[in-house]
């Protein structure tokens, strides 16, 4: 695992009560993924990822520049196939449609990989950020 998840920091030594408690919490949600949905890969990590998506874009491979439509079926009972530029059929609602853009086109930026080194990096950095805060010390 990372660094991040093992505790120390860049500086090495035990962990402090704020990396423990991310660590327990990427676990509990990695067994919890798994033992629900067979997620075996580790934990959802969908908000870290689109925090860093949003402020460090160069992490992320778009595949040269893809941009999709996305959009939400908002009403199932009445959505037919055509309404809502083609977003969804009846019985959809809460389902995500995405359909791929013609190249040059503006539209939703969906990454395929993102370097992983660079990523726990930034996580790193930013829970000693945290610890140099005051970390886990609230109202002290």
């Amino acid at each position: 695992p990372p660094r991040t998840m093992r505790g120390g920091g860049a500086g090495g030594g035990a962990a402090s009560r704020l990396r423990a408690l991310f660590a327990e919490i990427l676990a509990f949600f990695a067994r919890t993924y798994d033992a629900r949905f067979g997620m075996h890969g580790g934990p959802p990590l969908h908000d870290p990822l689109a925090v860093a998506a949003a402020l460090w874009p160069a992490l992320f491979d778009d595949n040269g520049g893809e941009r999709f439509a996305v959009c939400v079926v908002r009403d199932g009972a009445k959505t037919a196939e055509g309404d809502h530029g083609g977003c969804g059929r009846r019985g959809d609602c809460g389902r995500t449609v995405v359909r791929m853009l013609e190249k040059g086109a503006e539209g939703v930026r969906m990454p395929r990989t993102l370097d992983i080194d660079a990523f726990w990096w930034l996580v790193d950095l930013a829970l000693g950020v945290a610890e140099r805060r005051g970390g886990m010390d609230f109202g002290k």
